[in-house]
C-alpha cells in the first residue's frame, strides 16, 4: 500500500483573496497547498493529513493571537 504524502503547506488566514492569492502563486511554483480560514479548521486538518509547514496568518482583532502549535493540552 502507497503512503501518502504529505501536504506542503498549510495555510491559515482569515482573509480568503489573500489565501486564494498565495495557494496560486505556490501551486504554480509546484506546491501542494491546503488553506484554512480559522484555527479550528487547521487543527481539525492537522489532526487527519500530514502537514511540512504550516503558515499561520490571523488578524489579532478575529481570534487570540497564541501560536496555534503551542497551546497546551488540546495543541495539535
Amino acid at each position: 500500500m502507497k503512503k501518502s504524502q504529505p501536504i506542503d503547506f498549510l495555510i491559515i488566514d482569515n482573509n480568503t483573496n489573500e489565501l486564494r492569492k498565495l495557494r496560486e502563486l505556490l501551486v504554480k511554483e509546484g506546491y501542494s497547498i491546503l488553506t484554512a480560514t480559522s484555527r479550528s479548521t487547521a487543527r481539525d486538518l492537522i489532526g487527519k493529513i500530514k502537514i511540512r509547514y504550516l503558515l499561520d496568518k490571523i488578524e489579532e482583532d478575529s481570534e487570540s493571537t497564541v501560536d496555534p502549535m503551542n497551546q497546551g493540552d488540546d495543541a495539535c
